[in-house]
């Protein structure tokens, strides 16, 4: 089996172009991965958009993640040296809300929500999406100043990654070909990237016709085409139909023709 922590680097390039290259060695913490809409290089004009990742973490509250395959490979990478992630939950009623985050090594008490660091948020924001807590796509994200103080998530992020990857120079294990500059350089450069991705007038282009939609073929791909292509209060209903073995084309049929009809 492969060791994430020695494999190469996941730059933005081999993110946008080679999506299946890019998470094929998951670090431990990631239950399972998914990639969906998997562009060719011309439909995504510059090439600055990449394919649609799923992240399942959380050992006992699990949590399914949408977001890009850029996204995907800078948490990847963060958790290179040491840090990793994991879940809290809020334990509400009538039901629990689940939140990833950053978990800093040795530094528990700097965990930061995923939703904070891709947003930016600052010390005294806290962050919303507009598709729930499973969609981490920056153009979902919305900052709030609102709720109890915070640490600065990026800031919290740079200084433990920093932070890890120089102990493990100051300890001589670093892994051949990699050093603390190239290292700290390529995870500032996907974050630049997801900024760019987002920013990107391409982006709406980016999305497919439902008409090249393909059906699931296990339960992650399930769980993935719902969480990307349907509506939150959707997911119940075609997940329950997926699990008795019902014919699912009609929700593509039923998408396709929508997508078809006149905007008002």
């Amino acid at each position: 089996m492969r060791n994430f922590e020695t494999s190469p680097l996941i730059t933005p390039e081999i993110a946008i172009r080679e999506p299946h290259r890019a998470l094929a060695v998951p670090p431990s913490w990631v239950v399972q991965y998914g990639i969906l809409d998997e562009f060719d290089e011309p439909e995504v004009g510059e090439g600055h958009i990449s394919s649609t990742a799923v992240l399942v973490l959380g050992k006992r509250h699990r949590k399914t993640l949408l977001m890009s395959v850029l996204q995907a490979s800078y948490l990847y990478e963060l958790s290179r040296f040491g840090n990793t992630f994991g879940t809290n939950s809020n334990f509400g009623k009538p039901k629990a809300i689940i939140y990833p985050k950053f978990w800093p090594r040795d530094f528990a008490d700097d965990r930061v929500t995923l939703a904070r660091i891709f947003a930016d948020a600052s010390s005294d924001e806290t962050v919303d999406s507009l598709e729930g807590t499973s969609d981490l796509r920056l153009f979902t994200l919305r900052k709030n100043n609102y709720g109890r103080p915070r640490k600065a998530a990026l800031e919290t992020v740079k200084k433990h990654t920093e932070r890890v990857a120089k102990e493990r120079e100051a300890s001589g294990s670093l892994p051949s070909g990699i050093t603390v500059d190239s290292y700290l350089a390529n995870i500032a450069a996907l974050y630049a990237a997801i900024l760019e991705e987002s920013a990107s007038p391409d982006r709406e282009a980016a999305t497919p016709h439902p008409e090249t939609w393909s059906l699931p073929q296990t339960d992650g791909e399930a769980i993935a085409f719902a969480l990307d292509h349907l509506l939150t209060v959707e997911v119940p209903e075609f997940l329950k139909q997926w699990r008795n073995g019902e014919d699912l084309q009609w929700w593509i049929d039923t998408y396709a023709e929508d997508w078809a009809a006149p905007q008002a």
